[in-house]
Protein backbone atom coordinates (compact mmCIF):
# COMPACT_ATOMS: atom_id res chain seq x y z
CA UNK A 1 0.00 0.00 0.00
CA UNK A 2 1.29 3.48 -0.46
CA UNK A 3 1.21 4.72 2.96
CA UNK A 4 4.21 1.98 3.91
CA UNK A 5 6.52 4.34 1.81
CA UNK A 6 6.92 7.16 3.58
CA UNK A 7 6.86 4.51 7.10
CA UNK A 8 9.48 2.32 5.46
CA UNK A 9 11.85 5.78 4.44
CA UNK A 10 10.78 6.97 8.18
CA UNK A 11 11.63 3.83 10.29
CA UNK A 12 15.10 3.94 8.44
CA UNK A 13 16.87 6.67 8.65
CA UNK A 14 20.56 6.56 8.34
CA UNK A 15 24.29 3.65 9.17
CA UNK A 16 27.69 2.98 7.93
CA UNK A 17 27.55 4.40 4.14
CA UNK A 18 25.27 1.51 3.46
CA UNK A 19 26.18 -0.45 0.50
CA UNK A 20 23.60 -2.97 0.58
CA UNK A 21 20.13 -2.02 -0.93
CA UNK A 22 21.09 -1.20 -4.09
CA UNK A 23 19.06 -3.95 -5.92
CA UNK A 24 18.59 -6.20 -9.21
CA UNK A 25 20.97 -4.96 -12.69
CA UNK A 26 17.50 -4.23 -14.03
CA UNK A 27 16.20 -0.86 -14.03
CA UNK A 28 12.82 -0.64 -13.74
CA UNK A 29 10.39 1.00 -16.30
CA UNK A 30 8.53 4.05 -16.63
CA UNK A 31 6.33 4.86 -13.56
CA UNK A 32 7.06 1.78 -11.72
CA UNK A 33 7.92 2.11 -7.79
CA UNK A 34 9.70 -0.20 -5.64
CA UNK A 35 9.89 0.65 -1.51
CA UNK A 36 11.24 -1.86 0.62
CA UNK A 37 13.29 -1.90 4.46
CA UNK A 38 15.85 -4.08 5.86
CA UNK A 39 17.80 -5.35 8.46
CA UNK A 40 21.65 -4.27 7.40
CA UNK A 41 25.07 -5.88 9.49
CA UNK A 42 28.32 -4.93 8.67
CA UNK A 43 31.56 -6.31 10.63
CA UNK A 44 34.22 -3.34 9.88
CA UNK A 45 37.99 -5.12 10.17
CA UNK A 46 39.83 -1.58 11.24
CA UNK A 47 43.51 -0.96 11.07
CA UNK A 48 44.60 1.41 12.97
CA UNK A 49 47.89 0.51 13.33
CA UNK A 50 50.27 -2.38 12.34
CA UNK A 51 49.04 -5.76 13.71
CA UNK A 52 45.80 -7.73 13.64
CA UNK A 53 42.97 -5.72 12.54
CA UNK A 54 40.09 -4.96 14.85
CA UNK A 55 36.43 -6.22 14.16
CA UNK A 56 34.12 -3.65 14.25
CA UNK A 57 30.73 -5.00 14.07
CA UNK A 58 27.76 -2.72 12.97
CA UNK A 59 24.05 -2.46 12.49
CA UNK A 60 21.05 -0.64 10.72
CA UNK A 61 17.41 -0.55 9.97
CA UNK A 62 17.32 0.74 6.08
CA UNK A 63 14.54 1.59 4.16
CA UNK A 64 14.69 2.61 0.10
CA UNK A 65 12.59 3.71 -2.18
CA UNK A 66 12.91 3.80 -6.65
CA UNK A 67 11.16 4.90 -9.71
CA UNK A 68 11.65 4.49 -12.78
CA UNK A 69 12.22 7.38 -14.81
CA UNK A 70 12.78 6.33 -18.71
CA UNK A 71 13.27 2.79 -19.79
CA UNK A 72 16.82 2.81 -19.46
CA UNK A 73 16.80 5.20 -15.75
CA UNK A 74 15.78 4.89 -12.38
CA UNK A 75 16.25 7.03 -9.73
CA UNK A 76 16.16 6.31 -5.72
CA UNK A 77 16.70 7.06 -2.17
CA UNK A 78 17.91 5.35 0.68
CA UNK A 79 18.29 5.76 4.42
CA UNK A 80 19.96 4.10 7.44
CA UNK A 81 19.34 4.63 11.20
CA UNK A 82 20.63 2.94 14.17
CA UNK A 83 21.64 3.29 17.74
CA UNK A 84 22.54 1.98 21.41
CA UNK A 85 23.73 3.61 24.48
CA UNK A 86 25.82 6.67 23.46
CA UNK A 87 26.72 5.32 20.08
CA UNK A 88 24.25 6.60 17.07
CA UNK A 89 24.38 6.89 13.22
CA UNK A 90 22.08 8.39 10.58
CA UNK A 91 22.66 8.82 6.88
CA UNK A 92 21.06 8.61 3.92
CA UNK A 93 21.45 8.31 -0.37
CA UNK A 94 20.97 9.56 -3.77
CA UNK A 95 21.12 6.43 -5.88
CA UNK A 96 20.33 6.38 -10.09
CA UNK A 97 21.03 3.20 -12.42
CA UNK A 98 21.42 3.72 -16.19
CA UNK A 99 20.86 0.26 -18.05
CA UNK A 100 22.68 -0.53 -20.59
CA UNK A 101 21.93 -3.92 -21.46
CA UNK A 102 18.60 -5.58 -21.11
CA UNK A 103 18.18 -9.37 -22.12
CA UNK A 104 19.09 -12.79 -20.56
CA UNK A 105 21.66 -10.99 -18.57
CA UNK A 106 21.41 -7.28 -17.33
CA UNK A 107 23.98 -5.01 -17.51
CA UNK A 108 23.61 -1.44 -15.36
CA UNK A 109 25.71 1.12 -14.38
CA UNK A 110 25.15 3.18 -10.64
CA UNK A 111 26.10 6.03 -8.68
CA UNK A 112 25.32 7.06 -5.13
CA UNK A 113 25.96 10.23 -3.29
CA UNK A 114 26.00 9.33 0.49
CA UNK A 115 26.07 11.17 3.84
CA UNK A 116 26.00 9.26 6.74
CA UNK A 117 26.63 11.42 10.80
CA UNK A 118 28.02 9.27 13.53
CA UNK A 119 28.11 10.26 17.21
CA UNK A 120 29.94 8.01 19.90
CA UNK A 121 29.81 9.64 23.22
CA UNK A 122 28.58 13.16 21.82
CA UNK A 123 31.61 13.76 19.13
CA UNK A 124 30.33 13.31 15.82
CA UNK A 125 31.62 12.61 12.67
CA UNK A 126 30.75 13.37 9.13
CA UNK A 127 30.86 11.01 6.39
CA UNK A 128 30.23 12.21 2.83
CA UNK A 129 31.20 9.54 -0.10
CA UNK A 130 30.31 8.52 -4.04
CA UNK A 131 29.75 4.89 -5.04
CA UNK A 132 29.96 4.00 -8.37
CA UNK A 133 28.92 0.41 -8.96
CA UNK A 134 28.57 -1.86 -12.00
CA UNK A 135 25.95 -4.28 -11.67
CA UNK A 136 25.39 -7.53 -13.77
CA UNK A 137 22.16 -10.03 -13.47
CA UNK A 138 21.81 -13.47 -14.66
CA UNK A 139 17.63 -13.10 -14.83
CA UNK A 140 16.12 -16.74 -13.76
CA UNK A 141 12.68 -16.21 -14.89
CA UNK A 142 11.17 -13.47 -12.19
CA UNK A 143 14.34 -14.09 -9.75
CA UNK A 144 17.67 -12.65 -10.59
CA UNK A 145 21.46 -13.64 -9.33
CA UNK A 146 23.24 -10.17 -9.56
CA UNK A 147 26.68 -9.09 -8.47
CA UNK A 148 28.44 -6.11 -8.95
CA UNK A 149 32.09 -4.16 -9.12
CA UNK A 150 31.70 -1.00 -7.14
CA UNK A 151 35.04 1.51 -6.79
CA UNK A 152 34.14 4.85 -4.41
CA UNK A 153 35.78 7.38 -2.69
CA UNK A 154 34.72 9.21 1.03
CA UNK A 155 35.46 12.41 3.36
CA UNK A 156 35.59 11.93 6.95
CA UNK A 157 35.42 14.98 8.95
CA UNK A 158 34.74 15.40 12.98
CA UNK A 159 35.67 18.05 15.60
CA UNK A 160 38.11 15.75 16.83
CA UNK A 161 40.06 14.63 13.98
CA UNK A 162 41.65 15.81 11.13
CA UNK A 163 39.56 15.16 7.72
CA UNK A 164 40.61 12.10 6.48
CA UNK A 165 39.85 10.92 2.72
CA UNK A 166 40.07 7.69 1.03
CA UNK A 167 39.51 5.72 -1.72
CA UNK A 168 37.95 1.99 -1.95
CA UNK A 169 36.84 -0.80 -4.58
CA UNK A 170 34.49 -3.91 -3.99
CA UNK A 171 32.17 -6.40 -5.15
CA UNK A 172 28.77 -8.15 -4.25
CA UNK A 173 27.03 -11.05 -4.82
CA UNK A 174 22.92 -11.07 -4.13
CA UNK A 175 19.89 -13.11 -5.62
CA UNK A 176 16.38 -11.47 -5.82
CA UNK A 177 13.88 -13.83 -5.25
CA UNK A 178 10.53 -13.01 -6.19
CA UNK A 179 7.49 -13.95 -3.64
CA UNK A 180 3.96 -12.97 -5.18
CA UNK A 181 4.55 -8.82 -4.92
CA UNK A 182 7.27 -9.21 -2.85
CA UNK A 183 10.84 -9.95 -3.19
CA UNK A 184 13.54 -10.95 -0.90
CA UNK A 185 16.91 -9.77 -1.76
CA UNK A 186 19.94 -11.24 0.73
CA UNK A 187 23.23 -9.37 -0.43
CA UNK A 188 26.76 -9.59 0.52
CA UNK A 189 29.09 -7.04 0.09
CA UNK A 190 32.61 -7.00 0.49
CA UNK A 191 34.90 -3.56 0.54
CA UNK A 192 38.11 -2.51 1.06
CA UNK A 193 39.93 0.90 1.13
CA UNK A 194 42.82 1.32 -0.71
Amino acid sequence: PLWALPLALLAACAGCAAQTGMGRARVLEPGQMEYGGAAVAVVHQLQMNPGTPAPIPWFALSGAARLGVRPDLELGVRSWAFGLLSLDTVGGSLDGKWQLARGSVDVAVGGALQYQRTALGGWPWHGAGLTVPLHAGLNLGRHQLFGSLRAGGFLLAGESQRTQFSGWGGASLGYSLALGRWQVVPEVVVAWAV
